[in-house]
């Protein structure tokens, strides 16, 4: 089972994905993580459960946002948000 402080943490890193790498602004990018975090976490076990959160966090931001994007081009700032997270 996935500890609550590791799941805060992939939740803030979606959130600064959002707002560093797709330029959703802060509150909507707060909202949006936020509503997606709560369909997660209240639905049985064995619809997402723990596996969800094996997801590369900018991966779930670019599901939020509804586009795929080329990671290379934004690796640097990624690579920085998850060491901010010590991820």
């Amino acid at each position: 089972m996935i500890k609550q402080k590791a799941k805060d943490e992939f939740w803030a890193i979606v959130e600064e994905c959002l707002v560093e790498i797709f330029d959703v602004a802060g509150p909507e990018a707060a909202r949006k993580s936020r509503k997606l975090r709560k369909t997660i976490e209240q639905s049985p076990p064995e619809q997402y459960g723990d596996i969800f959160y094996h997801a590369e966090p900018i991966h779930v931001a670019e599901d939020i946002v509804g586009r795929q994007g080329d990671l290379s081009s934004c690796r640097d700032r990624y690579e920085a948000i998850l060491a901010r997270h010590e991820w």
